[in-house]
Parts: structure tokens; sequence; C-alpha cells
């Protein structure tokens, strides 16, 4: 199978690498990055991205987006929030309308929208959204893992299943596209709450009282959303908020732990510089939607106060108290 990747950041890579693991499978990644596919024809590494880690044999990489786009079977898009909506114009006239696209991107952009809103206006392609419980590190071992697959064309998650399938990949498949990029964007944000509490040195015990709290709250943002009740115990939601909220791997979460530590401003601010924290990007255009639908939603209004220094941690430990009914 022909299998094109837009994007070549880490988890791009990563799924890459995955894919690449099928038989047959030829997987090519586009980069606006000259430097990068540069060394990468010479070294067969990708040095800036995983240093020293060669690529296996199957993926190339190129700068050339209608290379990487030509006679493939199914599209990765995997542009990073600010740059999805711009990936999406880049595209749209390069891919015969029965080729399926699915997004990897998680996020809310400053027009309010989520990716796959922002590729269904512009593309008349099958739109399937990926998202579960997969650090970038782990997509690329050889272990077994799974994520959620949603969308509502058929033949499109076949082809998908079909080109993960000698790679140990449990794929479960959803029609909830709506609440499964919900969950995608949700389960950084509250990360970044469980990483509070650890860095606070409160229990275990307390961040399970939190939890439960949390899967109340994304209950009813659900509703809200017109999400569906059955992506509550999927692996988007239930699974990926187990990971994301118990692991310093998470970017969100160690985010949370320094603010739980109460780091200094310049170790925040440095922390930020070198990471992507998703869970802050996506929250500045989530509230508004969250507000537009009249959910509540206390812990995560809460943890929006205290990223934006409005509020303290101990006004967070009120409100969870007061969270269980």
């Amino acid at each position: 199978m022909k299998i094109g990747i837009v994007g070549t950041g880490l988890f791009s890579v990563s799924v890459a690498i995955r894919l690449a693991e099928g038989k047959g499978n030829l997987v090519e990644l586009w980069s606006e990055n000259k430097d990068l596919v540069k060394d990468f024809k010479k070294t067969k590494k990708l040095n800036t991205i995983f240093k020293g880690k060669d690529i296996p044999i199957g993926i190339t990489v190129s700068n050339s987006i209608e290379d990487v786009l030509k006679e493939k079977d199914v599209i990765f898009l995997m542009s990073s929030i600010p740059y999805f909506s711009s990936s999406v114009d880049l595209i749209k006239d390069l891919i015969p309308k029965e080729i399926p696209v699915v997004i990897g991107t998680k996020g809310v952009d400053k027009s309010g929208c989520f990716p796959y809103q922002i590729a269904k206006n512009s593309l008349k392609n099958p739109i399937l959204v990926m998202s579960g419980p997969t650090f970038a590190q782990d997509m690329c071992s050889r272990q077994l893992l799974g994520f959620t697959l949603a969308g509502t064309h058929k033949k499109s998650k076949e082809l998908v299943q079909k080109a993960f399938l000698d790679s140990d990949v449990v794929i479960e498949e959803s029609t909830d596209l709506m609440g499964v990029s919900l969950m995608g964007v949700l389960k950084n944000v509250y990360a970044i709450g469980s990483g509070l509490l650890k860095g606070a040195s409160f229990l275990e015990s307390t961040k399970a009282l939190y939890l439960t709290a949390v899967y109340r709250e994304i209950y009813d943002l659900l509703y809200r959303f017109y999400g569906k009740e059955e992506t509550l115990f999927s692996l988007s939601c239930l699974g990926d908020l187990i990971l994301s909220c118990n692991s310093e791997e998470s970017r969100n979460f160690s985010y949370g732990l320094l603010l739980g530590k109460k780091s200094t401003k310049k170790e925040i601010n440095d922390f930020k510089k070198k990471n992507t924290i998703e869970g802050v990007e996506s929250l500045e255009y989530l509230m508004p939607l969250i507000h537009k639908k009249r959910a509540k939603a206390p812990l995560l209004h809460s943890i929006y106060e205290i990223v934006n220094q409005n509020q303290k941690v101990e006004d967070f430990m009120a409100l969870l108290k007061s969270s269980i009914h």
C-alpha cells in the first residue's frame, strides 16, 4: 500500500515507522524543511526528530507535496493545529476525492473549529480521525497498542485497518467524529490538572477523586457537543485519559507538574519554549465553545484560570472538594 503523510513531527514519524512494518507498505512524508530532507537522503536518519534512530526501509521524505500525494491509497494529515488549515489548503486540489484522509491532529484552531471540521469544509474526500492512548515513542515501538478511528465511510476504515494489519495495532472503530475530536482536546487539558495535583504533592487517592469528577464533566460535555455516549468508554476517551493523566511522558502532565510545584516563571517558560503544550494551546479557543454550548465544566474552567495565573491551586482544590455529590 502507498501511504502519504503530511507533516514530519514526532508523532507523524512514529506513525510512519509503525506503518512501514506492514507488508508491502511504502510511506512517504512531506516536510517544508529542506535541510531535514537533505540530511535524511544522506544518513537515512531524522536526527532533529529521532536523534540517531535508523528509519526503516520503506520510508522516504520529500519536500515535494505533489510527490507525497501522488498515487497514494491513503493520506495521513498530521500538521500541528496552528498550521492545519494552511495544510488543508495546500492539498485540497491535489488529492482525488476517493482517497481517504486520516487526521491525526488534535486541538481547536482560532476559528473555533476542530481539525475534521476544517477538512470537511474544504475537502471532498472521506474524512477519518485517529485518536487514542499512543505516545509517539510507543507508536514507533513494536509493542501492542491501539487507537480509535472515527468516520462514517466504511471502505476507508477497512483500508486503514489493512495499512496497520501487520503492526500489532488494535483499531477500534467509531462513527463519532465530534466526540473523538473533542476528547483529543479535553484529555490534554485534564492532564494538566492531573499533573498539578502531583506537583502539589497530593495523594494518588486525591487524583482518583479528580479523575472521577473529570469523567462526569466529560459526560456532560459530550452531550453538549452532540457526541455519542459510547465514546466515554473508547480508547480515545477512557484509554487516553488513563495514559495522559498518569505519566510524565505527557507534556501536558509535566506542565501541570511545574504549576503544582509553583516553579518559577522562568522554569515554566523554558519548558513551554522547548515543548508543545497542546492543552494550553487549545484552551484559548476551546473556552468560547464551552460557553457557547452553555456547559458549566468547572474543572476545565479552573484549569484555564490557573494556566492564565488568575487562580491558585488552593482554589482548584476547593472546587474539587465540592465537585462530587
